[in-house]
């Protein structure tokens, strides 16, 4: 599953993942939102039919740009 708050970048990777035989799907997600999270996970079990490792590849900076 991938997951990015914005929905032409999450589609354009999970696309390129199909495209190399990589079964993939995408979902639209603020990570910093709880709710969301439980969004997410609810949607990867449903089009993938579980989840069995997560990772973590998000930033949240909120005191400067980051380099």
């Amino acid at each position: 599953m991938v997951v990015d708050i914005d929905s032409t970048r999450a589609e354009s990777v999970a696309s390129e993942l199909r495209t190399k035989g990589i079964t993939s799907a995408f979902h639209v997600a603020d990570v910093s939102d709880p709710t969301e999270i439980e969004g997410m996970v609810a949607a990867t079990v449903a089009a993938l039919g579980g989840l069995h490792v997560a990772v973590n590849n998000a930033g949240v900076n909120h005191n400067s740009a980051a380099e």
